[in-house]
């Protein structure tokens, strides 16, 4: 006989399918219905099972990117009110718009401490931003398909070099992922044609409306395949943290603890999120973002900070990304060194003899 746990997952998964067969005759009969199955989805918290505690009761404004996968954790914290428990009365944002709308905050000191997309920050930085990196966050490099429409008749990249490509923001890092594969090609950069979208949902409508040709997007962002309008026809594989943590220097300056405290609740979230394995995390994973069990478990095979040891600054990894940005032409300014873009007061450095050990993670697609 089942017991009452047992019938309410049974009605759970009925109404799942219920639900499911519903969207695809949806998407069956209209048009742009693939837009709205891959809109970002709403959040249905999930209680954390690891007991926290808090950090730090200073007042002060932080923030992050919520736009693409790797902001799942952080877009979890969120849901579960987890930077109200170790961060109490601090002001912690989302930003969907990405790692541009993200430096901009910081670049204008609304916030003082944020995470942000690697190149993102490296970009920034080179071109006079006031913000320096702090710490690594999620040290896997930022993988990212360049995906047409299935039925383009496109099948390479040497198709695409006169193409209209869709980035969401400026500064984004899927904008400067552009730059990069760009660069790969060889291409000019400054003659690539962009149309600006707002976000990742939009950079997928975009493409199936015909506004744009391809676009470039992170590859575990799933949702954009599961509809089977996209195919990938690129992968580009870097070799520098996804994520770090960036400060506002004269909020560094003044603030030095606070930035500390937000690294440790950077680095504490990590923690919650992988000691979560196997009971809320991939359930998460799951429930929010239709992932299948092996792909929530390949997730968590990325490697986010949980200790100041794997927070640690890596100069290997922000020469690499300057050496390829330059290269794209994303960098021009060729005279700045590879100090100005990092303080090593709060995690370890590890020299420029020491090569970078993370490498990407891909997914399987099923």
């Amino acid at each position: 006989m089942k017991n009452s746990s047992e019938r309410r997952n049974g009605k759970r998964a009925l109404s799942t399918t219920l639900i499911a067969v519903v969207i695809v005759v949806i998407v069956a009969v209209g048009g742009i219905a693939g837009y709205f199955l891959v809109k970002r989805p709403s959040i249905s918290p999930t209680p954390t099972t690891q007991t926290v505690t808090v950090i730090s009761n200073a007042s002060f404004s932080a923030g992050g990117t919520t736009a693409g996968a790797d902001s799942f954790p952080f877009d979890w914290a969120l849901s579960t009110g987890f930077f109200k428990k170790v961060l109490p009365n601090v002001n912690v944002q989302g930003f969907p718009g990405g790692a541009g709308d993200v430096i901009h905050a910081l670049e204008t000191g609304s916030i003082g401490v944020a995470y942000a997309a690697g190149s993102s920050a490296i970009t920034a930085i080179a071109k006079g931003a006031p913000i320096v990196i702090v710490a690594f966050w999620m040290n896997t490099p930022y993988t990212t398909f360049v995906l047409v429409r299935s039925d383009s008749g496109i099948t390479n990249i040497t198709q695409l070099k006169n193409a209209t490509f869709a980035n969401s923001k400026p500064g984004s890092n899927d904008a400067i992922a552009l730059d990069l594969v760009a660069g790969n090609m060889g291409w000019n950069i400054s003659s690539i044609h962009r149309v600006y979208v707002g976000s990742t949902s939009g950079q997928y409508a975009a493409v199936v409306s015909g506004k744009a040709t391809a676009t470039v997007l992170n590859v575990w962002d799933l949702q954009f395949l599961r509809s089977g309008k996209l195919k990938p026809i690129y992968t580009n594989y870097l070799a520098w943290p996804g994520e770090v943590i960036v400060a506002n220097r004269d909020f560094l300056a003044s603030h030095p603890k606070d930035v500390q405290a937000f690294i440790q609740a950077m680095i504490e979230l990590a923690r919650v999120w992988y000691g979560n394995y196997g009971n809320s995390t991939i359930q998460y994973l799951v429930s929010t973002y239709n992932y299948t069990v092996p792909q929530a478990q390949a997730f968590l095979k990325l490697s986010y900070a949980t200790n100041l040891s794997t927070a640690a600054i890596y100069v290997s990894a922000i020469q690499n990304a300057l050496t390829a940005l330059r290269l794209a032409g994303a960098i021009t300014n060729s005279s700045v060194g590879v100090s100005a873009f990092y303080n090593g007061q709060f995690v370890p450095v590890q020299p420029s003899d020491i090569p970078y050990p993370y490498k990407p993670v891909v997914p399987p697609l099923t």
